[in-house]
């Protein structure tokens, strides 16, 4: 299958599984159900989010975005986290003053039933990629909140609704952890993280196998997997101009194929370096 297969499969289960779940919680006066309903339909602006900031993302770069338009997929993970603050700032209004209620014995058949259809949503948009990590991630708690929501729900139609209240309250310290979990990733994406060491040792020794001796490297994550930086270096004091532009021609070529963008400045070589050479 396509991304394109991948991304309606992922839309349909989700919009299957939050109509079951809205449904349910309507008709059978659960609240943890209640809960993870409304979780349903943040999850699904979530994912429409997600898909609006991967497919910009896919951009080639631009008189705006020289250096393309990668970054613009981690809004995902940080437009799903504010919808889901939105959610726990509701269901603690609807939590904060608690009356008794009555549980249909129906709601956890209703959670079940969603529970698989976000099951498969979450695997399909787990083949992605990194623009969906917010979904993926925050949409996992949809189904440990079902499993709750089963509990929770036939306890509260069999035994007491409280069951099912502290049902609610669970799912809502699912999402504060989630959300804060998310926003944590969100930040480090957006804080200039130097590059793993890995990627600095390949990228050094890219550059010396072309003959170029390293005397600055530095290099930052652009996005996941991609990686923007600069690098001065010294040439061999033999080395013709055109030989210079031969070896770095080469070098970005094979960084680029790595996903790695430097930018090179070449400075004369230092009379206590030729020796190097």
């Amino acid at each position: 299958m396509g991304r394109g297969s991948w991304l309606a499969l992922a839309i349909a289960a989700a919009v299957a599984g939050a109509t079951v779940k809205v449904a349910g919680a309507l008709l059978y006066g659960s609240k943890s159900l209640l809960a993870d309903a409304l979780t349903c339909i943040a999850s699904l602006a979530a994912l429409g989010a997600s898909t609006r900031f991967y497919l910009a993302s896919l951009e080639p770069p631009d008189e705006d975005h020289p250096y393309g338009h990668e970054r613009l997929a981690l809004a995902g993970p940080l437009v799903t986290a504010l919808i889901y603050s939105a959610v726990a700032g509701y269901m603690l209004g609807e939590l904060l003053h608690p009356r008794p209620y009555e549980v249909s014995i129906r709601a956890p058949v209703a959670a079940a039933v969603g529970a698989g259809f976000y099951a498969v949503s979450l695997l399909a948009a787990r083949r992605l990629g990194e623009g969906f990590r917010g979904y993926y991630s925050l949409g996992w708690s949809e189904v440990l909140e079902s499993i709750v929501v089963i509990v929770s729900s036939y306890l509260g139609a069999s035994v007491s609704y409280l069951a099912d209240y502290a049902g609610a309250l669970v799912i809502l310290g699912f999402i504060a952890a989630e959300v804060a979990s998310t926003v944590r990733g969100v930040v480090e994406a957006y804080a200039d993280v130097a590059a793993p060491r890995s990627v600095y040792l390949e990228a050094r020794r890219i550059l010396e196998g072309e003959g170029l001796r390293v005397r600055s490297l530095r290099i930052r994550v652009k996005a996941p997997g991609s990686y923007h930086g600069d690098a001065t270096v010294a040439c061999p004091p033999s080395a013709s101009v055109s030989e210079v532009h031969e070896k770095l021609d080469s070098a970005r070529e094979k960084l680029r194929s790595l996903s790695i963008d430097l930018a090179i400045t070449v400075e004369p070589c230092r009379r206590r370096e030729e020796a190097r050479f």
